[in-house]
This record gives structure tokens, C-alpha cells and sequence, in this order.
């Protein structure tokens, strides 16, 4: 969350595009009727009001030095289950909008890039990567010892910069925050990395044929109990 709040926000809102984030978010009443109201049909109703209300001309700021308590996911398929709404969500917001989001004349080129990119490319770079990754792994197991050159150096360094963004983000949230020493989270950041190099993919190629979506509600440290309450059942069937 700290990537997306801290990093990744802050940077978009400079140039015009901020995305509710579903978390201490204040929305024009007239805005959000005039809209239509919430999407109930989408996994990602926030990332989809959000476009249709800068589609209307009016400005969404994000505000860094406001704090607020938010929930999250406190186990790693929790966290899995979430990446996958999120995947199948922005990617069909994107389609669903798409002719609002090209054709807005209340929108700048430069903000329907950057929606483009965050609500798809940057999922389209996903499978992309994957892709990479395991032909990669494939031709380094099967293919014939020789001696390591310069330009295979070359090589290496690139395709490690290339598929290293997950890394690096976190490594940048990590010295922004200064909550937790970056050397702490290098392993496990590429380990997760990898995880949901699979897991968004999965999701992404769902969402672009449209294939069955489920909703689920993602335990998150906060709302547990009341999840318990609700369905009437224990932490362990979870």
C-alpha cells in the first residue's frame, strides 16, 4: 500500500489524474449523481467513478500529508486475492470506459495516458514479463555452458531493470517512509514479485475475455471480526 500511497499517487496527482483509492476519500455528492453513482457491476468501483467524474471536467487531488487508518490483507493469499480483484477490476474498467476515456474533451492527452497506463498497460506488462521470465529461466537450463561475455552481462542487466520494477518500488517506498531498512525486503520483494507475475496474469487474460469474475471480501487486519459476524464463521475456515 505504501508503493501506491506514497510513490505512485503523489506522482500521477502532479499531472492531473488521482484515483480514489477506497480509503479516506471525499466525493462531490452532485459529482457522483451526475455520474450515475457507484458502479455495482465492478470490481473496482472507485477506479471507475474516479474516470467518469475527471471524464466531467471536474479535478481529483490527492492529499499526501493527510493520515488516515486503512485495512490490510495480513496473510499472503489475502493479499493474492486481493492483487486479483484489482487485476480483473482496472482491466475491465478500462475497456468498459474506454470511449470516455479517449474521446472526454474534458480530459488532456497527457491524462488519458496516464489512465491508460494505470488502469491497463501497466497489467499488460504483467503477462508480457511473465513471458520473458520463463523463457528466460528455460533457455538459461537448456542451452549449451560457454563462457560469460560482456555482452551477456549486458543482457543481464537489462532484462534485470526490466522486470525489477516491482523491486525498485518497493525499495523507494521503503527509504520514503523510512519505516522499514530496504535491504530487509529485497528477498522477499522478489519473491512476491514472481507470485504476482502469475497471480495478475491469471486475472488479466479473465478480465479481457470477460470470463467469469467472483467477488469475495478480503480478510484485512481491521475488518476480521466482522467478517466472522457476518458469515458466522472462524478465522481457520477462512
Amino acid at each position: 500500500m505504501s508503493i501506491t500511497y506514497d510513490i505512485l499517487l503523489p506522482i500521477f496527482n502532479k499531472f492531473g489524474v488521482c484515483f480514489s483509492g477506497g480509503t479516506a476519500t471525499a466525493l462531490r455528492k452532485s459529482a457522483v449523481l451526475e455520474v450515475g453513482g457507484f458502479n455495482e457491476n465492478s470490481l473496482t468501483e472507485d477506479a471507475d467513478i474516479s474516470i467518469k467524474i475527471m471524464s466531467k471536467g471536474y479535478k481529483a487531488i490527492y492529499v499526501s500529508d493527510l493520515s488516515a487508518k486503512g485495512e490490510v490483507p495480513f496473510r499472503l493469499n489475502y493479499f493474492l486475492r486481493q492483487q486479483r480483484r484489482w487485476s480483473y477490476g482496472m482491466v475491465r474498467t478500462f475497456i468498459d470506459n474506454f470511449n470516455l476515456i479517449f474521446f472526454s474533451k474534458s480530459l488532456s492527452i497527457l491524462q488519458k495516458i496516464l489512465i491508460f497506463f494505470i488502469t491497463f498497460f501497466s497489467y499488460l506488462l504483467q503477462p508480457a514479463i511473465l513471458i520473458f521470465f520463463i523463457f528466460g529461466q528455460i533457455a538459461f537450463v537448456t542451452g549449451s555452458p560457454k563462457p560469460i561475455t560482456l555482452e551477456d552481462v549486458k543482457v543481464f542487466t537489462t532484462t534485470w531493470i526490466i522486470t525489477s520494477g516491482f523491486l525498485a518500488a518497493c525499495i523507494l517506498a521503503c527509504l520514503k517512509t523510512k519505516r522499514i531498512n530496504p535491504l530487509e525486503i529485497i528477498l522477499p520483494s522478489i519473491f512476491l514479485g514472481i507470485i504476482c507475475l502469475f497471480n495478475n496474469t491469471f486475472s488479466f487474460v479473465k478480465a479481457l475475455f470477460k470470463m467469469e469474475k467472483f467477488w469475495f471480501k478480503t480478510p484485512k487486519v481491521g475488518n476480521i471480526k466482522i467478517i466472522k459476524k457476518v458469515l458466522n464463521i472462524s478465522i481457520r475456515e477462512l
